[in-house]
């Protein structure tokens, strides 16, 4: 009986042990579930704020882009406008030459016809002058002739 006992208290211990031991161990297996519900939740957590600080990321890129865009849209805008204007200057500055110069031509032609007009009168002038100096001269011959005839006579 003494055997049994202690084979029973052998037993018991053993049982307890056993208990024990499964205690622990499940109570490791509670700490190592709760460690990884930890480590899931850390994991979580980083995947989380990676992907935000990515959509931001891709949202800034986003923004720089369509900003080079309506940059680049404002520059060639501006430049279209610029070229534009240029033409616009060009062209009013070829009519003003072009007016310009059908003004100088208009009044070249009135001031030569002006001094033909003059060397035309002039002309006629020196023509009437000559015809009357030239009757004059003739008047005077004949004067002259008739005081001749007149002395001659006296």
């Amino acid at each position: 009986m003494v055997v049994k006992r202690k084979g029973e208290k052998i037993e018991s211990k053993l049982e307890t042990a056993e208990q024990l031991r499964s205690e622990r161990i499940n109570q490791r297996i509670e700490q190592a579930r709760k460690f990884t519900s930890k480590i899931d939740k850390a994991k979580e957590s980083r995947q989380r704020s990676q992907q935000q600080r990515e959509r931001s990321l891709k949202d800034t890129m986003e923004k720089v882009s369509a900003g080079s865009q309506k940059g680049q849209a404002n520059k060639q805008m501006t430049s279209q406008r610029a070229k534009s204007h240029l033409q616009k200057v060009q062209r009013v500055a070829a009519e003003q030459k072009q007016k310009l110069i059908d003004e100088t031509t208009a009044k070249n032609l009135i001031i030569s016809s002006k001094l033909e007009n003059a060397e035309l009168k002039k002309q006629q002038i020196l023509d009437d002058i000559k015809e009357k100096a030239k009757q004059s001269a003739e008047m005077k011959g004949a004067k002259t002739a008739q005081n001749g005839d007149q002395e001659a006579g006296q």
